[in-house]
């Protein structure tokens, strides 16, 4: 069985039961993608999560409330042991038949899909159930998730989008994730600088809950591995203390978000030459995966990766400049 974990890793994992694409950046909306069913698999295996909790169980409303899921004050609980542990409807779910079969014919197996749309949207249902939240998720389908051995696989996308909404919009999305990952494999996916970026605007609340972050020598907040010392030795052999990449390097790496917009680094004084040639030194510190191509608002930026980061502070640390970077730790 499958254990749940929240991984962070710039590579989506294989077969998942969903997939979400990076537009949706609120914890209502990804909910409401996430389990719709005509979009992922991740109703399905809820249901199929429900039959694995109530197995062997005469009262399955009980049965669901007594293994932790009291959202909706355990009406939740009767809402889907009504519409998802019917025998009519679980003969059609192990079958070949489509489950489109049940719209007219089976009305609660429709109500149960349709509350749990409901629950992080804030909206009455049938005008007589309390307002939903967050709370109603965490105690209902994710409770039956932690309650089940069925442990599903879900990859969410994340890009520069993500920032665009504040920061408490933001917190909300990552604890959704976070308790989310009690009882799913949850895989955050994106580029290498926004899942660093990630992890270190939300680290209080992801530090104690990252199973793993992959690729551990691209992506800051862990360690920085073999692979990226390779870089920087690489870097630091190549190009001498006089290379204007440096020069670059330093600009990215004095900047609060070590980022930078093309057009701005085109009108940097500091950098010599014209367009061209800057574009020749942001090239460079590509090949040496010292930095990367980000895009923000449709616009291309140069990201410095933590590689970058420590081959800055070895090249001060060679030739004189003494400053400290924190959150490095070789292995």
């Amino acid at each position: 069985m499958s254990e749940p974990e929240l991984v962070l890793t710039t590579k989506p994992s294989d077969d998942p039961v969903a997939s979400s694409p990076p537009t949706l950046t609120t914890s209502k909306d990804l909910h409401q993608y996430l389990f719709n069913p005509w979009k992922t698999g991740l109703t399905n295996t809820l249901i199929k999560a429900t039959h694995d909790v109530v197995a062997g169980s005469d009262c399955h409303t009980e049965a669901l409330r007594d293994a932790g899921v009291k959202a909706r004050y355990g009406a939740y609980a009767a809402t889907i042991a009504a519409g998802w542990c019917h025998p009519r409807y679980v003969e059609i779910l192990y079958s070949s038949r489509s489950i489109s079969k049940l719209k007219e014919k089976f009305s609660p197996f429709w109500l149960a899909t349709h509350t749990t749309r409901q629950l992080a949207k804030g909206t009455l249902i049938m005008g007589a159930t309390p307002r939903g939240s967050l709370e109603q998720v965490y105690n209902g389908p994710f409770a039956v998730f932690r309650a089940s051995t069925i442990t599903p696989r879900v990859n969410i996308q994340i890009d520069e989008t993500l920032w665009d909404h504040r920061r408490s919009t933001r917190n909300r999305l990552v604890q959704y994730l976070v308790q989310m990952a009690k009882g799913c494999q949850v895989h955050v996916v994106g580029p290498t600088y926004w899942i660093n970026h990630l992890y270190r605007d939300h680290r209080d609340q992801l530090s104690t809950a990252v199973s793993e972050i992959r690729d551990p020598e691209q992506i800051g907040g862990y360690h920085i591995g073999d692979q990226v010392w390779e870089q920087v030795r690489a870097a630091l052999a190549d190009c001498p203390p006089s290379n204007d990449i440096w020069t670059l390097v330093k600009l990215l790496n004095n900047r609060e978000n070590g980022l930078y917009s093309y057009r701005e680094l085109y009108q940097r004084p500091e950098l010599p030459g014209g367009n061209s040639r800057k574009r020749q030194l942001i090239a460079d510190l590509y090949q040496y995966s010292l930095a990367e191509r980000v895009t923000v608002a449709g616009d291309s930026h140069v990201a410095l990766l933590p590689a970058g980061e420590v081959a800055y502070q070895r090249y001060q640390q060679e030739y004189g400049e003494q400053t400290q970077l924190e959150g490095f730790t070789r292995v």
